[in-house]
């Protein structure tokens, strides 16, 4: 609803101006100081403009869907700049913190990777499928021939991989991806009783290259397997707090959305107002009135 309540304040002349004006109504009621009223019109036409902006009302689907995309576009639409500057600031501080902590999980990841390529050997492991599945009598191939150690040299492995991954399924319960994937690097520290052989350091801690072949060893990982699982689980701490990061970024824009809505809301309750001036004519020229237009 808008109501317009004009307060008209006139002003008083002397007599002398009085007795001027009588005499210019007496000659020609209808002359008029042209500069002065074309001033006046000008001066009220922008008032209007003026005022007709302060009081059209915004809308707040359009406020929430600009918060949608960027949070605190909405609250400026809505003529709140504090709060636009809160939610732009927190945009950009949580989406700093999912570009660090990504790259420093990065850097753990492939530094653990690189760890656990230096110290668990492939060949051990699929030497020990050979050796189980011989010792059980479930190899699916021809004989192989490996060395004093009990290790299949790299040749015959890439030769009878077929094989050896059909044996792997019948000794063991999992499977190590042939290309070194994530899951690659899990399982070799996750199943210790299956990949704790590749790791270089079981013999010299334990006096046996095969310390895991006896169930419950699994329990006992390696100062190298324990440094491996301090490297990964840190990276995956740092992924984690990366992900509520990206959260929070979610979470920002939800919250400017619904703001931005309610901050529009407000702005059309909010009581306007404007100064009005308008010339009047008095039967013998035109006189400025002002005012105050209140709408609310």
């Amino acid at each position: 609803m808008k109501t317009r309540i004009g307060l008209a304040i006139f002003f008083l002349y002397t007599s002398a101006f009085a007795a001027d004006l009588q005499k210019q109504k007496n000659e020609n009621p209808v002359v008029y100081n042209e500069s002065r009223f074309a001033l006046t019109q000008q001066a009220r036409q922008d008032e209007q403009g003026e005022m007709q902006q302060d009081i059209q009302k915004k809308s707040g689907l359009k406020a929430a869907l600009m918060s949608v995309a960027l949070p605190g576009a909405g609250e400026v639409y809505a003529k709140s700049y504090w709060k636009a500057t809160l939610f732009a600031g927190l945009e950009a501080v949580f989406w700093s913190g999912v570009f660090i902590y990504t790259s420093k999980a990065n850097d753990k990841d492939a530094q653990m990777r690189r760890y656990g390529d230096k110290h668990w050997d492939s060949q051990k492991y699929w030497s020990n499928v050979y050796r189980r599945a011989e010792a059980d009598g479930k190899w699916p191939g021809s004989p192989l021939s490996p060395d004093n150690e009990g290790q299949l040299n790299e040749a015959d492995i890439a030769n009878s991989m077929d094989d050896l991954q059909a044996a792997e399924t019948v000794v063991f319960t999992h499977s190590l991806p042939t290309k070194k994937t994530q899951q690659y690097y899990e399982m070799i520290y996750k199943y210790l009783h299956q990949f704790g052989v590749g790791w270089d350091d079981v013999a010299e801690e334990f006096g046996d290259p095969y310390f895991y072949d006896t169930k419950g060893n699994y329990k006992y990982p390696t100062s190298n397997v324990k440094t491996y699982r301090g490297m990964r689980n840190l990276s995956n701490d740092l992924y984690g707090l990366a992900d509520k990061m990206v959260m929070l970024v979610m979470v920002n824009h939800l919250a400017s959305m619904f703001d931005a809505a309610y901050t529009v809301k407000k702005y059309n309750r909010t009581i306007n107002y404007s100064f009005r001036m308008k010339p009047l004519f008095n039967g013998s020229g035109y006189t400025n009135t002002y005012g105050f237009n209140f709408t609310w």
